[in-house]
């Protein structure tokens, strides 16, 4: 990927949606925003190889998101 900053790109997001609801798509990219912008949390998730693992990952965050709420 020839990123402008030169550096490497570890997180690729492909996103569809509604062209009639776009709310949900920019809804759904704040919230994606958030979650890796805890550079642990998105430390992890990079190093991670297993597909279940970054599942729950995913999942215990936005369980955590929600209950802040």
């Amino acid at each position: 990927f020839n990123a402008s900053d030169g550096l490497k790109c570890n997180l690729i997001l492909l996103t569809l949606s509604n062209k009639e609801d776009p709310k949900k798509r920019r809804k759904f990219i704040h919230r994606f925003q958030d979650m890796i912008s805890s550079v642990e949390f998105r430390y992890n998730l990079i190093q991670e190889e297993s597909v279940e693992t970054i599942h729950s990952m995913i999942s215990t965050w936005e369980e955590q998101d929600m209950e802040m709420i």
